[in-house]
């Protein structure tokens, strides 16, 4: 299992879990959960026309 591991470059432990999931009849990626922005894009925007060098280092 060693082997396998390297040639497809994740750990034992993953090439296990991919095994045991592959006995359940699930292959599919799990879904992830994504976190949401923590700045609105709309609102960065706005504040960068309106201050385009508020934070630029001179």
């Amino acid at each position: 299992m060693a082997t396998a591991s390297h040639v497809f470059g994740v750990t034992v432990r993953t090439l296990t879990n991919w095994i045991k999931r592959k006995e359940r009849g699930y292959l599919a990626p799990k879904k992830r959960r994504q976190s949401p922005s923590k700045i609105d894009s709309e609102k960065l925007k706005l504040y960068i026309s309106q201050a385009p060098d508020a934070y630029l280092r001179k």
